[in-house]
């Protein structure tokens, strides 16, 4: 097989059926393989409101399905549906300023990096009442060539 499919660990695609532990399953197995994973296309792959996270290390391709989140009681608002870890350690970059238009940032790695820049001092999705909170810090991300060029 070249790839891995979530119906291959029991998923049911009808929208119903909690498919979340059969896409955990078949992330893990692909993770372990080096295998992409491929959605069966036209199908509704149901998410139910239990704490379980799919770690998505290989290629994935979603294309042609759709996922319904079930996030009433949830068993923890917190838990991830799914984590992409990073494949290397961070590497920790030293931006001046960013602005719309920018071309170029200092990359002394000389590799190709997925930058993701947070703002402690801009504060998103504040909540006021019942699940009250103060926000998270605003976060962005890019990609960032070796030679410093940012995609156009």
């Amino acid at each position: 097989m070249e790839y891995i499919t979530y119906e291959m660990f029991g998923a049911a695609g009808d929208g119903v059926t909690d498919d979340m532990p059969a896409i955990a399953a078949a992330h893990a197995d692909a993770n372990a393989k080096g295998l992409p994973v491929r959605v069966k296309k036209g199908v509704v792959y149901y998410i139910s409101p239990k704490a379980l996270t799919a770690v998505v290390r290989t290629d994935t391709d979603w294309t042609g399905a759709e996922f319904i989140i079930d996030d009433r009681d949830c068993e923890h608002r917190g838990a991830s549906l799914f984590v992409l870890p990073p494949a290397a350690d961070p590497v920790e970059l030293s931006v001046s300023a960013l602005r719309r238009g920018q071309t170029r940032v200092d990359n002394p790695t000389g590799e190709d990096l997925y930058v993701l820049v947070t703002n402690e001092n801009h504060k998103d999705y504040i909540r006021r009442g019942l699940n009250r909170n103060n926000g998270t810090a605003r976060k962005d991300n890019f990609l960032l060539y070796a030679d410093g060029t940012l995609p156009s």
